[in-house]
C-alpha cells in the first residue's frame, strides 16, 4: 500500500481562515530558465510547468513515509520498521475549517483517508533536538577517519569522480594502503545495464556510507527549509498560520 498527501497552508486573515496566495515556499523541482535537461537519446527537454516557479503558494506535496509519520503517525502503518514519533495523530478536520478546504475535501467525494492540520506552534513546540532517527548518510572519507563532520559534508548524489565504500571497508584503509586496495563495485551505466568491476581506489574520491543517530531538527533539515521556516515568515504577516493536509492510500 502507498500513500500520497494533498497539504496546503493557511493564513487567519481579521479573524477568518483563508488559503494562503503568498508565494513563499521554495519549489523542490525548480529549474531556472538559464537550465536546461539533458538526455543522451532525446537531446534537451523541455522544462514542465510544475518547474518554472521557484516559489509557490503551496508547501511541495513530497512522497515522504517518515515526513508523514510526524505530522500525523501515517508510515508508522505503512512502515513498520522505523518507528516515528509525531507531532500530532490525525486530528480531522478543524472546526473553523476554511470554506476552500471544505470543498476541496468534499471534491475528492470520501477518498481521502485521513484529514488533519497543525499549526506553526505546534512545529516549534515539538522537541526536535531530543528526538533521534537511525539513519545512514555519505560522507567523505577524510571526514570519516577524523570521525567529525558537519551537515555541509553530506553528500546526496556521488559524482562520476566518487566511489561509495561500507564501514567495514574503510576500516581496512589507511593512507598507504588507498592506491593498492581494489574493491568490487557496481554501477548503472547510461543504458541501465549493471556493470560489476574490481576497481582500484587511487583515481577517485573516497566517500563512505556509514550509520548515525540524527536529531530529528537535522534528519528534517529538508523539510524545515522548505516547509516550517516559510510558514514562520507568514506568521509575520498574518494574525496566525497552520497547515491542513490529508491523506489516501492506494494500492501499489
Amino acid at each position: 500500500m502507498g500513500c500520497n498527501i494533498h497539504i496546503f497552508a493557511e493564513v487567519m486573515n481579521k479573524g477568518e481562515w483563508q488559503l494562503n496566495c503568498d508565494l513563499v515556499f521554495p519549489n523542490p523541482w525548480y529549474i531556472s530558465p538559464q537550465d536546461t535537461k539533458h538526455n543522451s537519446s532525446k537531446g534537451v527537454i523541455e522544462i514542465q510547468e510544475w518547474e518554472k516557479d521557484k516559489y509557490n503558494a503551496d508547501p511541495p506535496a513530497i512522497q515522504d513515509y517518515e515526513w508523514f509519520g510526524l505530522l500525523a503517525d501515517v508510515p508508522n502503518e505503512l512502515n513498520p520498521r522505523r518507528k516515528i514519533t509525531s507531532i500530532s495523530v490525525p486530528r480531522g478536520m478543524p472546526s473553523d475549517a476554511s470554506a476552500w478546504w471544505i470543498s476541496y475535501v468534499k471534491g475528492w467525494q470520501d477518498r481521502l483517508d485521513l484529514l488533519s492540520f497543525l499549526y506553526l506552534d505546534d512545529f516549534l513546540k515539538f522537541d526536535w533536538q531530543y528526538h533521534k532517527i537511525d539513519s545512514e548518510i555519505m560522507i567523505p572519507y577524510s571526514k570519516y577517519k577524523k570521525g567529525q563532520f558537519h551537515k555541509s559534508d553530506i553528500i546526496e548524489i556521488l559524482k562520476d569522480n566518487e566511489i561509495l565504500i561500507s564501514e567495514d571497508q574503510a576500516q581496512m584503509l589507511n593512507n598507504s594502503e588507498v592506491a593498492d586496495i581494489e574493491l568490487t563495485t557496481y554501477k548503472v551505466d547510461s543504458e541501465g545495464i549493471l556493470r560489476i568491476a574490481s576497481t582500484g581506489l587511487k583515481a577517485y574520491n573516497i566517500v563512505v556510507q556509514c550509520g548515525v543517530s540524527l536529531s530529528y531538527r537535522k534528519y528534517f533539515d529538508k523539510h524545515f527549509q522548505q516547509v516550517i521556516i516559510p510558514l514562520t515568515e507568514l506568521k509575520n504577516r498574518y494574525e496566525n498560520v497552520r497547515l491542513v493536509f490529508a491523506f489516501n492510500f492506494t494500492q501499489v
